[in-house]
């Protein structure tokens, strides 16, 4: 099986997709929701910001593709970690 079609793979990858997106926002989390979808952002991503712990753009994205994706945080958290070592860092 090649490694692109493996579950953490998939999972890893769509976090790092969008770590840059919400590294933009995850600084404006105190800023209203009315003002962040006029920025741009979806519902997902604004509570994604806002979850417990999100103090980083990396676990704001891994709260994303859990709720995205309909996986545990903590599956998506092991896949994610999974994918990382994956690819030597």
């Amino acid at each position: 099986m090649k490694e692109a079609d493996k579950n953490y793979f998939k999972i890893g990858s769509a976090v790092e997709n969008v770590i840059p997106r919400l590294e933009a926002v995850i600084t404006m989390r105190r800023k209203p929701r009315k003002e962040l979808l006029a920025l741009g952002y979806s519902e997902d991503e604004i509570e994604a910001i806002r979850m417990p712990g999100s103090r980083t753009a990396v676990v704001a994205a891994r709260w994303l593709i859990s709720v995205s994706k309909a996986l545990a945080f903590d599956v998506v958290g092991e896949y994610h970690r999974a994918y990382l070592k994956a690819q030597g860092r």
